[in-house]
């Protein structure tokens, strides 16, 4: 297990690094491929700015949810009495 490596990418770069350092590279912005070159585990974003829009759009996600639960609720059911 010493010798076990994974790949990370951020932007257009991929690493091939070893699995022990998996934390120190997540929390500098890569992403953890598997060993086709799919995400496994997206990276968080570290910048600012992208924090920000992702923000914006989960408060715009949250609005439009709370529209949607705020809407009065009509039921066109009926309700049988019989056994």
């Amino acid at each position: 297990m010493d010798n076990e490596r994974i790949f990370v990418k951020r932007a257009n770069v991929v690493l091939e690094v070893p699995a022990d350092e998996k934390d120190d590279y997540t929390a500098q912005g890569y992403s953890i491929l598997d060993a086709s070159g799919k995400v496994i585990e997206e990276a968080l974003p570290n910048d600012v700015n992208a924090l920000k829009i992702i923000i914006g759009q989960l408060q715009k996600e949250i609005a439009d949810l709370k529209k949607v639960a705020e809407k009065p609720k009509t039921s066109t059911a009926k309700k049988s009495t019989e056994k």
